[in-house]
């Protein structure tokens, strides 16, 4: 509950603060992983001149019937993060951009919990269509290095890949 406070907070203050800036735009939308994780999420992306930032909150919920194992039950993930994004090429309706992408959060399979802490870098383009400068569409392509840590017992759990991303965001 604390960390969601704290993601609350963040996008409270992005919302309030970067419309001020003349340069700024300010949208919110949809962010998933469509290959790697498989996460889907709400998403708050902002850009001051080529310099971005986006903040994301993803939440799914899996069920399991691993009936050999003794096992049916759901797995809940919830994970929020942040990129830092730069962009390297802009044209009139499109950006090209490179970044980094930082998330943690949690994952409860039964009556265990797991820790979650994933980065990596990235790069993508953003599109607006001259008839809709409002929406942007945004594809990105990334490797991340996720770490599960499960705190009673000394486990932990390595998932390092190339993830692939889609998003549309609505610019105020």
């Amino acid at each position: 509950m604390k960390k969601l406070i704290v993601f609350v907070a963040m996008i409270c203050t992005l919302i309030f603060t970067v419309p001020f800036n003349a340069n700024a735009e300010f949208g919110l939308g949809y962010e998933g992983v469509i290959a790697g994780n498989f996460l889907q999420g709400i998403s708050a992306r902002g850009w001051v001149e080529n310099l971005g930032y986006e903040i994301n909150l993803f939440q799914s919920t899996i069920d399991v019937d691993a009936e050999d194992l003794g096992f049916d039950d759901s797995v809940d993930i919830l994970i929020y993060g942040g990129k830092i994004l730069f962009a390297a090429v802009v044209n009139q309706n499109s950006k090209f951009y490179l970044g980094l992408d930082a998330g943690m959060g949690s994952v409860e399979l039964g009556d265990e919990e797991f820790d979650v802490m994933s980065f990596g870098p990235l790069f993508g383009a953003e599109y607006r269509f001259q008839e809709m400068p409002e929406l942007g569409f945004n594809w990105e392509v990334g490797y991340k290095f996720t770490n599960l840590e499960y705190d009673d017992e000394d486990v932990e759990l390595g998932i390092n890949g190339i993830s692939i991303s889609i998003g549309v965001h609505y610019y105020f």
